[in-house]
């Protein structure tokens, strides 16, 4: 087998998918360079798919046997890598190069942009062309959107300088703890929740054939007046794609926006349908169709009457004429509520793609997936000079399989269930120490007592996704709600400077790095109801 041949099969052979089985391996024992490129794909991929948890990880393997389960083979086909550039605005060319980054990011520019310019093109929103310049770098606002849930405004950066895309940084909040915690500063007449800094913003990076720009979606509040008046300001701005940190080049300056536009008013219904999801209510309490979005304002019951398990949370998509809209490419909730109130409901909001355009009068909502944890936490005395030892919890053993400790942090590896009849997905552990510490050097005894908020890296896990490959005439929107990790292994690091915030003196952080108990709050599921609703709107 040649190199070529070798890097074209790698991300199959990450996941055992190719025929070539042995060929790829024997290849990669004499060949430096295709090993290099095997490490660093797998090490990727790895760190994608365990950093996407941060934003969802509810999970089940217990799936309808007709259903086409797949494991991913091409991350370009999978939300994980949506999700990690959600988390981080700096893509390394390694990425962009080895993992299809490019690709990915082209398709779903191409989503979003299709998504605006049919509204502006349509009359939805004005198209502006203001333009502020300063340090070699132009910026200028080419439209806007403003409804009662979204304020949309579309920025070109070019950079005259060079041929590399910068994007809004967050680097001068890292320098600066007073700065406002966004890298888009609004002022002016939007609605604003927060007393000591601005709205909140949210920037989405859209790709552009030309190498020294980049639009850039800014999404805050709705405006406080029908006609509104605002500025947007930028004072530091960082290249998007680098070939390592070192790489990354800040540009500081002024860039300030006056924009001005009109609120489009939404169309809201009233529905108060109820539905049993399994034994937890839901109650579809009203649908919007605003310019930016169909919003589903919805509540259900957190405890199941049923069986021992809270439900977490709901994945949606809505049918009309034949088409299936999914996730908003263009707007998302910014403020649901997660908690329960004292009825035992927790308040949500879920954004679809707009149908502002086709004014449905009757659709079709359907409950894609729901994400649900079992109730009952248990507390473990591990003996931790004597490894590895095995835990039950809900009829299912993990095995706690080493502790490294070390002078500034402890490692600790936990392995999950591996019986075939297994049906959660992830065990949600932490580690707490209880302690009554005194000492002459202080006023009154140190005590803590506490849990160590930790989330476990997975160093084995699979990925599986059941989306369907349907046609872009078909479906309209993210399809990114029905892929999950298995996960199979999870490392725990506690390290001696995480508690420096905490307040623990110096004196006392070495006991704290050995945990007096392990603790298994919950397991995590997900399950595919395929539940449809038919909604009139009226």
């Amino acid at each position: 087998m040649d190199c070529e041949k070798c890097k074209q099969n790698i991300v199959d052979y990450i996941h055992g998918e190719t025929q070539d089985n042995e060929e790829v391996k024997k290849h990669l024992e004499i060949c430096e360079e295709c090993k290099l490129e095997y490490e660093n794909l797998k090490e990727t991929i790895g760190y994608l798919k365990t950093n996407s948890q941060k934003i969802n990880t509810n999970k089940e393997l217990n799936l309808n046997k007709n259903i086409k389960k797949n494991k991913i083979r091409s991350v370009r086909r999978t939300g994980l890598i949506a999700i990690f550039l959600s988390i981080f605005l700096v893509a390394t060319v390694f990425a962009a190069e080895k993992l299809g980054f490019l690709d990915w990011w082209k398709d779903s520019s191409k989503i979003q942009t299709n998504a605006w310019e049919e509204l502006i093109e349509n009359g939805v929103g004005q198209k502006l062309d203001i333009s502020t310049e300063d340090n070699g770098v132009k910026i200028t606002a080419k439209g806007i959107i403003a409804d009662e849930i979204n304020t949309l405004v579309l920025l070109e950066i070019e950079n005259l300088n060079e041929d590399r895309r910068l994007t809004p940084s967050y680097n001068a909040i890292f320098k600066n703890p007073t700065h406002v915690p966004w890298p888009v500063i609004v002022e002016g007449d939007i609605e604003n929740f927060y007393e000591d800094t601005s709205p909140f913003v949210n920037i989405t990076n859209i790709y552009t054939e030309d190498k020294n720009k980049l639009n850039i979606l800014v999404n805050t509040n709705t405006m406080t007046k029908d006609k509104g008046k605002f500025t947007l300001n930028i004072d530091t701005l960082e290249t998007m794609i680098n070939e390592s940190e070192e790489d990354i080049k800040y540009v500081e300056g002024n860039w300030t926006l006056e924009i001005e536009g009109e609120k489009i008013p939404s169309k809201i219904y009233e529905v108060g349908k109820e539905i049993n999801l399994d034994g937890n209510e839901v109650i579809i309490d009203k649908v919007v169709i605003a310019p930016t979005t169909t919003q589903i304002d919805y509540r259900f019951k957190v405890e199941n009457e049923k069986v021992r398990y809270n439900l977490d949370s709901i994945d949606f998509s809505m049918e009309y004429k034949g088409e299936r809209f999914a996730n908003s490419p263009i707007s998302y909730d910014k403020y649901s509520d997660y908690t329960a109130d004292d009825e035992g409901y927790t308040n949500r909001k879920y954004h679809l793609y707009p149908l502002y355009l086709k004014d449905p009068k009757e659709v079709t909502l359907n409950i894609d997936t729901k994400r649900y944890s079992t109730r009952g936490e248990r507390y473990y005395d591990i003996d931790w000079g004597n490894l590895p030892e095995k835990i039950e919890y809900n009829n299912s053993e993990l095995t706690v399989k080493s502790i490294d400790i070390g002078e500034e942090k402890t490692e600790i590896i936990i392995e999950e269930d591996n019986s075939k009849d297994r049906k959660y997905l992830k065990s949600n552990i932490t580690f707490r120490k209880s302690n009554n510490l005194e000492n002459e050097e202080y006023d009154r005894p140190y005590m803590h007592s506490g849990d160590y908020l930790l989330r476990g890296e997975y160093t084995k896990y699979e990925v599986e996704n059941i989306n369907t490959d349907e046609s872009e005439d078909k479906l309209k929107g993210f399809e990114n709600n029905k892929e999950y990790v298995y996960a199979e292994e999870q490392k725990f690091i506690i390290r001696k400077n995480d508690f420096e915030e905490a307040g623990i003196p110096e004196l006392y952080k070495k006991k704290y790095i050995i945990p007096e108990y392990l603790v298994i709050h919950s397991q995590e599921y997900i399950d595919f109801p395929d539940k449809k609703v038919d909604i009139k709107l009226k």
